[in-house]
């Protein structure tokens, strides 16, 4: 995100200053080399495969939540 502040007025007219918190952190962690870039073979295919997961368990998750329906309903209509 980026915040601008307007500065006093001079003979070339507005001037506008960028503040960047992100390009900030950016650099701090190049510097400290924490920047790891995710596009190597290894790191696509462990996220394709926690894509793979996580929809295998959104899928439970509406066959669970379709089947509580079920159980509910004949609850009610038994009673």
């Amino acid at each position: 995100m980026c915040a601008r502040r307007r500065m006093g007025r001079g003979k070339l007219g507005d001037v506008i200053q960028t503040i960047s918190k992100l390009e900030e952190i950016k650099a701090k962690l190049r510097m400290e080399n924490e920047v790891v870039f995710l596009n190597q073979e290894e790191h696509i295919l462990a996220i394709l495969e926690r894509n793979k997961r996580l929809e295998m368990f959104r899928k439970d998750s509406q066959k669970k939540e379709k089947n509580s329906q079920i159980s509910a309903e004949t609850v009610i209509l038994a009673a």
